[in-house]
């Protein structure tokens, strides 16, 4: 009879090693503590790059000696040179609820975060805290994808989808047809259209 392991990718006894938490990780990458713990249980069977990435980094920042601390988000400058600089604009929201859009303004900005390495030598590039659970389980919500301004997506590839009324929604991009933009969301899993007339602009995911 085979067993299942509760710790498929090795995660809690890498944890275990070096004598860190599971919310020490999900300090680390940004996220709750819930999403770590699936993905150590193997209850979580994908994940975005840049979740593993940040996995990674976790671990090598330990023995490197750091201890596996993410310094805090620097105060977003307006002035920030995009194309030199390694950091980019990070977006989320304050005093909203979960079904509330996300805006790509300046009020929106909470921090900067490192680039994505699939940003380099972009110039619109950023990122944005997930929202809402519509996404579950392809995103959660707390956890950050990483964005190109205007860059339409391949269908079937997770991007932004900006209302000319500012309103972004995060959904998977299905194609382009009779006037409609459409997308697809996982929870529940349901089609969601958008009219092309009332959309501004998409922004492609990179992973």
């Amino acid at each position: 009879m085979k067993v299942e392991s509760d710790d498929p990718r090795g995660l809690k006894a890498r944890l275990g090693a070096a004598q860190k938490r599971q919310q020490d990780l999900a300090d680390f990458l940004g996220v709750e503590l819930h999403v770590v713990s699936r993905i150590v249980t193997g209850k979580r069977k994908t994940m975005p790059s840049a979740i593993e990435r940040g996995i990674e980094d976790f671990f090598q920042d330990i023995q490197a000696g750091s201890g596996g601390s993410r310094d805090a988000l620097v105060p977003f400058d307006t002035h920030l040179d995009q194309r030199r600089s390694s950091n980019i604009p990070l977006y989320g929201f304050a005093a909203a609820g979960p079904d509330t859009p996300v805006h790509l303004n300046h009020d929106a900005v909470v921090g900067t975060i490192a680039r994505h390495p699939a940003q380099d030598g972009r110039t619109g590039a950023f990122a944005v805290e997930v929202w809402g659970e519509s996404m579950i389980p392809r995103h959660f919500p707390r956890e950050r994808v990483y964005c190109l301004f205007g860059t339409w997506p391949a269908v079937g590839d997770d991007c932004l989808v900006e209302l000319k009324n500012g309103d972004v929604y995060l959904k998977t991009y299905a194609g382009t047809r009779d006037g409609f933009v459409f997308t697809r969301q996982y929870n529940p899993d349901v089609e969601r259209r958008f009219s092309a007339d009332e959309v501004k602009a998409l922004h492609a995911i990179v992973r």
